[in-house]
């Protein structure tokens, strides 16, 4: 199925070149898919605002000829891209196949399963969790400032949305670092020696990927990639362990 021999420079580019194809061809398809549900998309977008005890006919509002128009084209671009991402990522996969050994293949495959489950996870904590508490807060926020809050209907399908992306695409990050633990490319001595300097990193990127700029929606997606990391460490760990023992074995006797 795949193939173990050296392939010239130039296959690897068309390689390359028809992975891009299919991933825009994924993207056009979820986006398809996502089009014509765009109305009960948007319903479902706004019942965090429910939950966090908001009306959403009295604070979203269209003030342009076009609202409509552009309030379907965000919500079937962003929801294509979240209904595609999964497939994007297998293309990914596939890409690299041929170059990785049998066991490698394995970790690979069972590492987008787990990175589907993953993404779905993110996704599902931002929308359940962040996003209504979120926006409990800026309401309240806007309360204490004495302002009506009236938001522009594209304005929040693109954060809600966003939002969501955000933290499916953080909850990818245990994937790639135990992907590297399996290889031998990092250990687990050193994922515990750069602690400190990984929970840096995952505050700043948490304030980066997060749109909103509140300090809930930061911390809630920064606590359980922390505790990711730290089960990364644990699988790296057995990992290192397995490989020592195959090593091991492999030995002549009395070596």
């Amino acid at each position: 199925m795949f193939q173990d021999s050296p392939k010239p420079f130039l296959d690897h580019l068309e390689d390359l070149r028809k992975t891009v194809i299919l991933g825009f061809i994924f993207l056009a398809c979820g986006v398809g898919i996502a089009a014509p549900f765009a109305p009960g998309i948007l319903a479902i977008l706004t019942r965090p605002l429910e939950k966090a005890g908001l009306q959403p006919l009295a604070i979203l509002q269209s003030w342009q000829v076009l609202g409509a128009f552009n309030v379907a084209l965000q919500t079937a671009f962003w929801s294509g891209l979240l209904l595609s991402l999964p497939f994007l990522f297998a293309l990914l996969v596939r890409f690299v196949y041929p170059g990785l050994t049998p066991r490698e293949r394995a970790m690979s495959t069972a590492a987008l399963f787990m990175g589907t489950g993953l993404f779905a996870g993110g996704v599902a904590l931002g929308y359940f969790i962040v996003l209504p508490v979120g926006l409990r807060l800026m309401s309240a926020l806007h309360a204490w400032m004495g302002i009506t809050p009236n938001w522009f209907v594209t304005s929040y399908v693109t954060f809600s949305l966003q939002v969501m992306l955000a933290f499916g695409i953080a909850f990818e990050l245990p994937v790639v670092v135990m992907i590297l633990g399996y290889t031998g490319i990092i250990s687990a001595h050193a994922l515990r020696k750069y602690r400190r300097h990984s929970i840096v990193g995952i505050l700043a990127g948490a304030m980066i990927l997060t749109p909103g700029g509140d300090v809930f929606s930061q911390m809630a997606m920064a606590v359980p990639m922390i505790v990711l990391y730290e089960v990364c460490i644990i699988v790296t760990a057995v990992f290192e362990r397995k490989r020592n023992r195959r090593a091991g074995s492999s030995l002549p006797a009395g070596d």
